[in-house]
């Protein structure tokens, strides 16, 4: 029961070992989220100070105003008509 004895090995296989040169460090990872939360906040606080600034002044609603036409101002007869303040004549 004898094993055929094995050369010893040569150590680890190093031409495996290859270096991402294209990933960023883990530092440069962390300071670029962090920039990012910080550009983020900062973007925040300015659109609700623009908001907050800007909630005086009302929006413009354009207005029409329409005449009656020349066919007749009353109403036909047992026809509802409603006034300005809603309530019905």
């Amino acid at each position: 029961m004898n094993t055929p004895a094995t050369p010893p090995s040569a150590g680890p296989d190093l031409a495996k070992l290859r270096i991402d040169r294209d990933a960023p460090s883990p530092a440069l990872r962390r300071a670029l989220g962090r920039n990012l939360v910080l550009a983020l906040v900062a973007v925040g606080l300015v659109v609700a100070l623009v908001l907050f600034l800007r909630r005086d002044h009302p929006v413009p609603i354009q207005v029409f105003a329409v005449n009656p036409g020349p066919s007749g101002s009353a109403p036909a007869a047992g026809a509802t008509s409603v006034t300005a303040n809603g309530y019905r004549r």
